[in-house]
């Protein structure tokens, strides 16, 4: 379901053989909760980034409190949550269920975009598959923040199940780095 650039993304796909190209992407970033929305928003304080797999990070000068995290571990379908002041929506959701091979030489992506203050937590990543196979990379990070001082976004969640594995690209969820 995909809507407009102020809505959520979800992708929910289900096929016998999925292949993603060299330069071809799912791309959900920055398409979760809003901007102070979600499980995972402001718990208190100012410039704090979206949780959700991770906690997000705080602007040390504003204390407060990140949000909580949310979500499962083993079956994460959950939007990322926004940041706060001035910051970004988290990532969308992406869940794929193919039977037969999965081959991602181009990107999954489920991110954050960066912010000056707040950005949002990185979104979900679910692929069930008989192979995964492939060279690319698929993501599912916080926000970077680039003003300094402020916080950043908390990675997102990924799980992948298969039968058999040559993808030999690269799986991060990674919490956004702050600009100092």
């Amino acid at each position: 379901t995909a809507n407009d650039s102020t809505k959520t993304y979800w992708v929910d796909l289900s096929a016998t053989n999925l292949t993603i190209d060299s330069g071809g992407s799912i791309n959900v970033t920055s398409k979760g909760y809003a901007v102070f929305q979600g499980p995972g928003k402001l718990g208190s304080g100012q410039y704090t980034g979206g949780s959700y797999g991770g906690l997000g990070g705080l602007a040390p000068a504003w204390g407060g409190v990140s949000g909580p995290t949310y979500g499962s571990l083993t079956a994460p379908v959950d939007l990322g949550s926004g940041g706060s002041n001035n910051g970004t929506n988290g990532g969308g959701a992406v869940k794929l269920t193919v039977s037969g091979t999965t081959t991602v030489n181009g990107s999954i992506m489920a991110n954050s975009n960066t912010a000056a203050y707040a950005p949002g937590s990185g979104g979900s990543i679910y692929i069930t598959t008989g192979t995964l196979a492939g060279a690319g990379s698929i993501a599912a990070n916080g926000g970077n923040e680039s003003f300094g001082g402020m916080g950043s976004g908390g990675g997102g969640r990924i799980a992948l199940y298969y039968t058999s594995k040559t993808f030999s690209g690269t799986v991060t969820v990674f919490g956004g780095t702050t600009g100092n």
